[in-house]
């Protein structure tokens, strides 16, 4: 029997380290938002020991969050079952997180409860803003260049067309 409840112990405990090395969010919080788990990405995401987190609620940590709309959340989840959100998250000191979140309802200690295990976007977010910035700066380089410029497939449909390149064909603009 010892040997039974170490194994099983050993297995709890290499559970709880991979949840605290996951590079995702991980919260579990009972029907009143009270946080009850926390894993150590979270924690530092947010600015705050586990510890902390475990005293907090989610309307605490969620941006524009008020008890009423993560009561709202909670119900919806319970219903569907599941379900995959965006939404901002702030750290200790305000700055906005955004999340993509799936949560699910689970059990905690015999409670019901929520699981949600959020993916930061951050970085995502800021590649596509730099991908946009790029592509609009490329799109006025080519807008105003004194060269026509095309592009097409191999049957001569066009793709794009410069002002100039609209201006030699003898149109008034690509369209």
């Amino acid at each position: 029997y010892q040997k039974e409840k170490e194994r099983a112990q050993e297995q709890i405990n290499r559970l709880a380290h991979i949840c605290d090395v996951a590079p995702s969010s991980i919260l579990v919080y009972d029907s009143n938002g009270k946080i009850l788990y926390s894993n150590e990405y979270t924690a530092q995401m947010h600015g705050y020991t586990k510890e902390e987190l475990l005293t907090m609620y989610v309307y605490e940590i969620a941006q524009d969050s008020s008890t009423a709309i993560i009561e709202s959340n909670i119900r919806h989840i319970r219903d569907a079952g599941d379900a995959v959100m965006r939404r901002s998250v702030i750290k200790r000191d305000g700055t906005p997180i955004p999340l993509l979140i799936y949560a699910r309802p689970t059990e905690w200690d015999g409670q019901p409860a929520i699981l949600a295990i959020g993916t930061n976007l951050t970085e995502q977010i800021r590649a596509e803003k730099t991908l946009q910035e790029s592509l609009a700066q490329n799109r006025r380089i080519l807008e105003n260049l004194q060269d026509g410029f095309f592009r097409a497939d191999l049957d001569g449909n066009f793709f794009m067309i410069n002002p100039r390149m609209a201006q030699i064909y003898g149109y008034d603009s690509g369209e």
